[in-house]
């Protein structure tokens, strides 16, 4: 078995300790196996993904499984992914016997085996429909040459029948008679004079074709000069200094034109001279030959054409002159576009300095936004980091508590088999001690019995050996048996045209394997009977199967000899089917030569004639449209150039519409934006004005207050005169420091007044122009909607000339595409008609040659005649013979074919009742095989069992008590300790998750007072920078001071409390990390806060990318102004050079253009007003930027520290999970200790129970002593 095998390591396992033969101790086996970790390696095994296949080679494998999702994406892991869940919702597989990694699939164990046999039975399924696609084919081209063979019998059929009218018509006779007697040998040589007259015509042709070719040459040299005009004129457009020196350069060209023109012309002149001469020789030739006008028809053919292509050439001669034409007002047209771009340049000379202050600008701005770009990467870099840092510490959480799972659910599994050995092993001790007392007396008899079973057993064996080997080699001659029989009836599909003596040498050796069939059946019956009888003999004895061994040896040897006998049979059949359809093939293609010959003869002689009339007017028709679909051809192509440039004006224009829309809306967005902003600051400062002035007006109040006081205080001193003058002086300096106070309020309050005032002079002035700039913008919107209107009515005419457009280059496109598809068939059908033509005179002269040997032959006599009328004769009758013999064959076929069918269907269904038998009979064999191996098992564990002693294994049964309770007890504790434990760790879950809820309401209220906070904060500054403000005003503006002082005192309540709720949540915070330095977070919140905190990386990428895209506008906004700038100074160089030259013949058109330049200049300053504007609302977006690039940094910076917090939270747990980890390992050390417990516990038993076979031997020997003494005592 090691050298059969290749095994990658050896056990040596103990059977038994008594070192006896054939016995199996079945406990120390396994338990052998479970100390050496053989059944911990396949447990392992079966647990996990033993078998692994890369993403490519499973996609290559298993795509027949799933075709379409193995073709799903370029990615081999998503492909197999698709294949797998495709596979899961079938139901051929389970989400669990599977798992898809990073470059590998992971498979459990036997699931390869099971995809292996999926992909089989789907293999079987293609290849059967091929089979059977491949089959329908052959049958269908089969049935094709079935048809044709009756089409030509048909043919054959009307050719003999009309050819037996003849014979009987007398006019023929007539023919016959006359023949001779006309002047028909003379025509052999009127054709040969024509063929040489066509042959100089041909000659003649040629020249005309090589001259064509040359004027063709020509002319296209003509079109490629003009093809360069036209590059050169294109070019011209962008590049204006060199229209001058190109304007000579198409005069000259022009001239040189004229002058190919005119040569054209004079070549034309003498092709025209030439057609005249050829006329005049085809008047001749008419004169000369008037028994052939056929022939000088398709030289006037030929002439015609000739002069179609002097006409096409003449018309190509008048489309270059319109070319020319055409040409010259491109010129002109030129011209005027120079003096437009002159215009132009002039312009962009004037907009290019508005352009390079706003490059400046762009370029600080740029410059800025780099900066905190480049800030912006560098923390993002490094967030990315330490989010990568979070997800590796995640997963290793993850992996450590699926281990921590896996380990839990492995020490229940071991409790639980722990507890039930326990209770096994108990009944087991039961069972065994009433069984010791019921089976003493049997011992002796059964180990006799143990014995002559155990012989037999080892026969039965080898006999069951020798059958299956006896089984395979039948099962090898069934297969080469069945090849066989699949070659013979290929060989009958193929020689299915058969003569009927085929026929019944097939009914033959259908006959002959039908006897083999029946032969096969009564084998596979006799080996059916010969297994029930081996089955029952052993069930009986081993000696009857060896007697049916020797049977089914004997048949093997007939079924041998029955194959050869069947081989030698098939081969002389098909040696001789061979040459019988060899025989056939040689006479069906004399028959169809003879039938071809006939056909031929009597077909040529009759359409001859016909054909060359067809062919000559044919032709002439084919030319005239061919001529006529390629001038069509020419005209399309001009049309659809045409069409194609206006097209792409029209998109042009279209598109500079759509821009200037877009840019005009741009503007009035811009300008509504400004106008709402001035709108709002102008409310604000009229609030702050009302509330100005209402502060003033209560400042006269009281100086009012206090001028009235001091007169009624003056009143009183005047009056009384009595008051001391130390509290006149006290009031005296009392009233002026009030006067001065109110003084310098007033001052104040002027001050801000004026500063208001003026304020609202600016705000005025600036509403003022906003207001202007609003009315000159609707103006212009007003102008811009007219202009769109204007535009959209030009669009839409447009549209509909593109739309006319497109429908006349479609139609156009399809009439040139079906007269390219006429022409190809016109040229198609004239090198037909030319081949056919000179097979025609090829045939023509045959048939004149035969012509003359007929009428030869009718004159010699009328033997002849009757010799051909008996000919036809025996051909009609072998005809009707064959159509005999094709319809018996026919019919052969047909019942072969179902006779083939049939044998096919038995053989089909005897393989699958042999399959079935087979299966049978391997399950009785297994069933009684295991029968006897479970009755061995049983006799040796009795016999082992009853050779113990009572009085040992009652002691032993004692100490195993004693064990078992402490075991007991100790599994108990263990399962309460695993209880415990189990139940703890629910506690502490659900107290984290009660934990998670209050961190997570503390965190929204600790968010929320912080926003209380940075709200009552912000109260504080705005509270004392009104206090600073008001301290002057304080004692005047009482009522002031008074509201300020309400707002303080409820600010610092706010504030208070504020506070008090901060060192309260600082108290809570406190105590929920002590709690959560003792207790776990799960790791799904953490989970969460990491989403979170992704989401916020990822708004911040957004925000970032809207950044880089605006930055990257500006960019190319900028690069795309710089590029202008070096292609308008070219330009405007150039313009110099051209001014320069112009200057002396534009003086009198000088004013004009300077009108058009000032009113160009003052466009100009609207456009550089306008996008001065626009540069002040860049800078506007460009603060904004800033603010939002400020807040995006602070949200980072807040990320940064919840990643933080995450970070201790997971360490926190990573600790928790190691204290785990300890527990468990002091729980998995405690179930090994009662493993090994036990273990003692089966190793005391078997020493035991060796102690008590030992005690049973020397009992045995002391009773055997005993009776010997007994018997010799009685003797004496």
């Amino acid at each position: 078995m090691l050298h059969k095998t290749h095994p990658h390591f050896i056990r040596c396992i103990i059977p038994n300790e008594k070192k006896a033969c054939g016995v199996i101790d079945a406990a120390l086996v396994l338990n052998q196996l479970t100390c050496n970790g053989v059944l911990e390696g396949i447990r392992i095994c079966r647990k996990g993904f033993p078998n692994r296949t890369v993403h490519p080679d499973f996609v290559e494998r298993y795509a027949l499984l799933a075709a379409k999702e193995a073709k799903s994406s370029e990615d081999p892991k998503a492909c197999a992914e698709a294949i797998l869940a495709a596979l899961v919702k079938k139901k051929d597989l389970n989400e669990e016997q599977f798992r898809v990694g990073l470059t590998k699939v992971f498979f459990k164990a036997g699931v390869v085996a099971h995809m292996e046999d999926l992909r089989d039975a789907r293999l079987a399924e293609l290849i059967g429909g091929l089979q059977a696609q491949i089959r329908w084919y052959n049958e269908l081209i089969r049935a094709k040459k079935l048809r044709e063979e009756l089409a030509a019998l048909v043919t054959i059929q009307k050719n003999i029948r009309s050819w037996g009218l003849l014979r009987t018509w007398e006019w023929f006779k007539v023919y016959g008679y006359l023949k001779p007697q006309l002047k028909s040998g003379k025509q052999a040589e009127e054709m040969e004079k024509l063929g040489c007259e066509i042959k100089t015509l041909g000659a003649t042709l040629t020249q005309e074709k090589a001259k064509r070719e040359a004027v063709e040459k020509e002319n296209a040299k003509l079109t490629e000069e003009r093809d360069r005009m036209l590059a050169d004129l294109e070019m011209s457009k962008e590049s204006g200094h060199v229209v001058a020196d190109r304007l000579t350069r198409m005069a000259n060209d022009n001239a040189d034109l004229g002058k190919v023109v005119s040569e054209a012309s004079e070549k034309l002149a003498e092709l025209e001279s030439r057609n005249a001469d050829f006329t005049r020789m085809q008047k001749s030739v008419e004169k000369d030959q008037d028994n052939l006008k056929r022939n000088i028809e398709d030289i006037s053919i030929t002439l015609e054409k000739s002069a179609s292509e002097n006409r096409a050439k003449e018309e190509q001669i008048e489309s270059l002159r319109s070319e020319m034409n055409e040409q010259d007002q491109s010129i002109a047209a030129l011209n005027k576009e120079k003096k437009q771009r002159e215009e132009e340049n002039r312009k962009l000379a004037e907009d290019l300095q508005a352009e390079q202050d706003k490059n400046n600008q762009a370029k600080k701005i740029k410059m800025k936004l780099e900066r905190t770009l480049d800030q912006l990467d560098d923390d993002m870099e490094r967030e990315k980091r330490l989010n990568a840092d979070v997800e590796k510490a995640k997963r290793k959480a993850e992996n450590e508590l699926r281990l921590l799972q896996e380990q839990l659910a492995e020490v229940t599994k071991q409790k639980y088999d722990n507890e039930s050995a326990v209770e096994k092993k108990t009944n087991e001790f039961k069972a065994l001690n009433d069984r010791l007392r019921e089976e003493e007396a049997l011992v002796g008899k059964l180990q006799k019995q143990a014995k002559d079973t155990s012989v037999r057993l080892e026969e039965v064996e080898e006999e069951i050996e020798h059958e299956r080997q006896a089984r395979a080699s039948c099962d090898r001659t069934k297969g080469k048996l069945q090849a066989e029989l699949e070659e013979l009836q290929d060989q009958l599909e193929r020689q299915n045209g058969a003569t009927t003596a085929q026929i019944e040498l097939g009914k033959k050796k259908d006959a002959e394997l039908a006897k083999l069939v029946s032969e096969l059946e009564e084998l596979t019956m006799s080996q059916k009977d010969q297994s029930v009888a081996v089955r029952r003999r052993t069930n009986e004895s081993a000696g009857e199967l060896s007697e049916n061994l020797e049977a089914l040896q004997k048949a093997k040897a007939k079924s041998e000899k029955d194959k050869d006998n069947l081989k030698r049979q098939f081969e002389d059949a098909s040696e001789q089917l061979i040459q019988e359809g060899r025989a056939k093939v040689e006479q069906e293609r004399i028959a169809k030569m003879y039938e071809v010959q006939v056909a031929e003869l009597q077909a040529k002689c009759d359409e001859q004639h016909r054909q060359l009339q067809e062919f000559g007017k044919t032709k002439g028709l084919m030319q005239n449209e061919g001529s006529d679909l390629a001038s069509k051809v020419e005209e399309m192509k001009a049309k659809v150039s045409a069409v194609s440039r206006s097209k792409a004006l029209c998109v042009s224009q279209l598109e500079e519409a759509k821009r200037s829309m877009d840019e005009e809306a741009k503007e009035r967005q811009a300008m509504t934006a400004t106008i709402k902003n001035m709108e709002h600051e102008l409310e604000q400062l009229r609030e702050s004005l009302d509330e100005e002035i209402n502060n003033k007006f209560d400042i006269l109040h009281q100086v009012s207050k206090a001028n009235e006081e001091v007169q009624q205080w003056r009143e009183k001193y005047e009056c009384e005169g009595l008051v001391n003058q130390d509290e006149i002086e006290e009031l005296r300096q009392k009233q002026q420091a009030k006067m001065f106070e109110l003084r310098d309020q007033v001052d104040a309050a002027n001050t801000r007044i004026i500063a208001l005032e003026k304020q609202k002079a600016r705000l005025t002035t600036d509403i003022e122009d906003a207001k202007i700039d609003a009315e000159r913008h609707e103006a212009a919107t007003e102008q811009l909607n007219k202009k769109q209107k204007a535009f959209d009515g030009i669009i839409d005419e447009w549209r509909q000339k593109l739309e006319t457009l497109n429908r006349e280059l479609s139609s156009a496109q399809k009439e040139s595409h079906s007269a390219n598809t006429e022409i190809a068939v016109i040229k198609a059908a004239q090198s037909n008609l030319n081949e056919e033509l000179e097979a025609l005179r090829r045939e023509n002269k045959s048939l004149c040659q035969e012509v003359k040997d007929v009428t030869e032959q009718l004159s010699v006599g009328g033997r002849s005649a009757n010799d051909i009328q008996k000919m036809i004769r025996r051909v009609e009758i072998e005809k009707e013979e064959l159509n005999r013999a094709l319809d018996e064959a026919t019919a052969a076929l047909e019942t072969e074919e179902s006779k083939v069918i049939r044998a096919q269907a038995e053989v089909a269904q005897i393989r699958t009742d042999i399959a079935s038998r087979i299966r049978e009979k391997e399950e009785e064999f297994e069933s009684t095989r295991k029968n006897h191996g479970r009755a061995l098992e049983s006799m040796q564990a009795s016999l082992e069992i009853e050779c113990q002693t009572k009085s040992e294994l009652h002691k032993t049964k004692k100490n195993l008590e004693g064990e078992i309770n402490r075991n007991e007890i100790a599994l108990d504790h263990a399962n309460k300790a695993s209880q415990d434990a189990q139940k703890t760790i629910k506690s502490y879950l659900e107290q984290l998750k009660t934990l998670q809820s209050q961190v997570e309401e503390e965190q929204r209220q600790r968010d929320s007072f912080k926003e209380n906070l940075m709200n009552a904060e912000k109260k504080l500054v705005l509270a004392e920078s009104e206090k600073e403000d008001l301290l002057a005003d304080v004692a005047q503006a009482e009522a002031s001071k008074r509201h300020l002082e309400v707002e303080l005192s409820t600010a610092r309540n706010e504030h208070n409390d504020v506070h008090a709720q901060n060192t309260a949540l600082n108290a809570i915070k406190r105590k929920s990390e002590t709690e959560l330095c003792q207790l776990k977070k799960e790791l799904d919140d953490t989970l969460e806060n990491l989403k979170n905190g992704e989401d916020r990386l990822r708004k911040s990428q957004s925000d970032t990318d809207k950044l880089a895209e605006s930055l990257q506008n500006e960019r190319e906004h900028s690069e795309h102004l710089k590029r202008l700038q070096s292609s308008l100074e070219h330009q405007i160089t150039e313009l110099h050079t051209k001014l320069d030259e112009a200057q002396t013949t534009a003086m009198k058109s000088g004013q004009k253009a300077i009108s058009n330049l000032e009113a160009r200049i003052l466009a100009a300053e609207k456009n550089l007003q306008a996008e001065r504007r626009k540069h002040q609302e860049a800078i506007k977006e460009y603060g904004r930027q800033d603010r939002k690039v400020r807040e995006l940094a602070f949200q980072l910076d807040e990320d940064r520290k919840s990643n933080k917090r995450i970070q201790e939270t997971i360490e926190k747990l990573q600790q928790k999970q190691k204290v785990q980890r300890k527990q468990l390992e002091d729980a998995e050390e405690l179930a090994n200790m009662n493993l090994q417990k036990f273990r003692k516990m089966q190793l005391a038993l078997t020493n035991a129970e060796e102690r008590a076979d030992i005690a049973e031997q020397s009992l045995t020997k002391l009773k055997s002593k005993t009776r010997t003494k007994a018997v010799e005592v009685a003797d004496q």
